[in-house]
């Protein structure tokens, strides 16, 4: 299935996929409608993750404030969670 960024590099951080304990997926629903974007997230909910979504109707195709911030309590969370679980090694 081609499309606009079919065949570009995806650019990865951090541990392998397979050894993680938690995922974070970012999309963006340029072009899509307000119910497509929520049908997504249902599919995702549907599959186990949980799921934030949040509409800016009108807005131009920029990153806002508000997303920056979000992505930033989440990494938080997740870093938060992370060294609970997994203790610093010494």
């Amino acid at each position: 299935m081609g499309g606009p960024h079919h065949g570009l590099p995806v650019l990865e951080r951090g541990q392998p996929s397979a050894g993680a304990s938690a995922a974070m997926l970012l999309l963006h629903g340029r072009g899509a409608s307000a119910h497509q974007v929520r049908a997504a997230g249902d599919l995702f909910e549907q599959a186990g993750g949980e799921v934030d979504v949040h509409l800016y109707p009108g807005m131009a195709h920029i990153v806002s404030a508000d997303e920056i911030a979000h992505v930033r309590r989440l990494m938080a969370a997740l870093t938060r969670r992370d060294q609970v679980e997994r203790p610093a090694r010494s």
